[in-house]
């Protein structure tokens, strides 16, 4: 007989644009514990960059960038996995948002047993 599939559990927050701002992150049981494995962040672009002693930062407010990470060991950093960009004014937030919000739901479970 084999292993026993993982459970895993997740967590998800929202922070404006009917839920198209989000954060969730994946964690998987091991004995008691919740350990987190896999995180997904959907913000609004952002960029900045510092010349001397200013700092600028530009936000794109029609514009979506979702990352997927699989969280590191402490002092290891996490890994991106997956990152993309979603122009909500040029694509609308219907069939084309939710084929977005898919491929990121995808790449958070990619690879995972017992989902």
């Amino acid at each position: 007989m084999g292993a026993a599939a993982a459970l895993y559990g997740q967590m998800h927050a929202v922070s404006g644009e009917a839920g198209a701002l989000h954060e969730e992150v994946l964690l998987r049981w091991e004995g008691h514990r919740l350990i987190p494995v896999r995180r997904a962040v959907c913000h609004y672009r952002q960029e900045g960059y510092s010349q001397e002693d200013v700092y600028t930062q530009t936000t794109w407010y029609n514009v979506l960038h979702a990352r997927v990470y699989a969280i590191g060991a402490p002092g290891y950093g996490d890994q991106l996995l997956w990152e993309e960009t979603y122009d909500m004014k040029a694509n609308g937030m219907d069939a084309a948002y939710d084929a977005f919000y898919r491929r990121e739901q995808n790449a958070l479970w990619q690879g995972l047993e017992g989902k």
